[in-house]
C-alpha cells in the first residue's frame, strides 16, 4: 500500500511541473572584463564595433564632444546542498518520512553576486576615446 501511495505523489508532483519555455530567444552577454580588453581599443574600435560586440548600451549620454555608453552586467550565483536520511522506507532526503518512520534533512546555501560596468568614451567621429572597466564580487 505504501509503494501505490508513494507512486500517486510522486506523479501527482510531476504532473504539476511545468517546464518554462520562452518564445523569445536570448543571448547570453558577451560583456566579460576578457572581452572588452580584448576587442575595445582605443582609437580604433567604432560605435558600430561595440554595438556588434555588446549589443545596444544601458546607458547613453553626453559631456562636452564626447559621446559615452554603459553597460551593466549583474549576475548572481547560488547553491545550496543537502544531507538526508531516512529509515523504514526511505533513503532519498526527507522520503523516510513518507515511507517508513523518520526522515532528516540539513544543508547549507551560499550566493555570490558579481557585477560588472563598462563606460566607454567615444570622440566627435565615433571612435572609442577612453573606456573605464569597474567588477565587484561579494
Amino acid at each position: 500500500m505504501q509503494i501505490f501511495l508513494f507512486i500517486f505523489i510522486l506523479l501527482l508532483i510531476m504532473g504539476c511541473a511545468t517546464p518554462y519555455s520562452s518564445d523569445v530567444p536570448t543571448k547570453q552577454s558577451s560583456l566579460t572584463a576578457g572581452m572588452v580588453s580584448k576587442q575595445v581599443i582605443r582609437g580604433k574600435t567604432t560605435q558600430a564595433d561595440i554595438m556588434e560586440i555588446f549589443g545596444p548600451p544601458d546607458l547613453v549620454t553626453m559631456k562636452n564632444e564626447y559621446e559615452m555608453w554603459g553597460y551593466d552586467k549583474i549576475s548572481r550565483e547560488a547553491a545550496y546542498t543537502a544531507f538526508g536520511a531516512g529509515l523504514g522506507g526511505g533513503g532519498a532526503v526527507g522520503a523516510g518520512g513518507l515511507g517508513g518512520l523518520a526522515g532528516v534533512k540539513t544543508g547549507y546555501s551560499t550566493q555570490s553576486t558579481r557585477t560588472l560596468f563598462l563606460l566607454i568614451y567615444f570622440d566627435k567621429n565615433n571612435v572609442v576615446n577612453d573606456y573605464k572597466l569597474s567588477a565587484t564580487r561579494f
